[in-house]
């Protein structure tokens, strides 16, 4: 099964944004997070995690910090950030494993990225 880690601080974002996907998509497991401390203890406890949808702007750690501790946890998750934020700061080097930033409510674009890293999750699998 295909799961996916949402992190947001903002608890009613969160349960729209999860509610969405999975009235969309049937065949993933979704986990959420209301924190970037929560989510490291999630993908240190399980790492399971196919795709990481984050928040950016967050009150402890922001969306591009965890992306920075993915990276140097050699984390194999694709991610990607999801911020009302029009200009987010993104660390200078990232991986192939970050798939850039969607402004939320874009639920068009959202989907689309969920949908491709799905596709490739199937196509990965005997």
């Amino acid at each position: 099964m295909f799961n996916l880690l949402i992190i947001d601080d903002e608890q009613d974002l969160l349960e729209i944004t999860k509610e969405k996907i999975e009235s969309n998509f049937t065949e993933i497991k979704i986990v959420s997070a209301n924190s970037v401390f929560e989510a490291i203890h999630l993908t240190q406890k399980h790492n399971i995690f196919d795709l990481i949808v984050c928040d950016y702007n967050m009150p402890e750690v922001n969306g591009a910090e965890f992306l920075k501790y993915l990276i140097a946890t050699e984390n194999k998750s694709y991610f990607l950030l999801y911020t009302s934020d029009i200009s987010p700061r993104l660390p200078i080097n990232t991986n192939n494993n970050f798939l850039g930033v969607v402004q939320k409510f874009n639920f068009e674009e959202l989907f689309r990225n969920i949908d491709t890293c799905l596709k490739n999750y199937i196509k990965s699998k005997p």
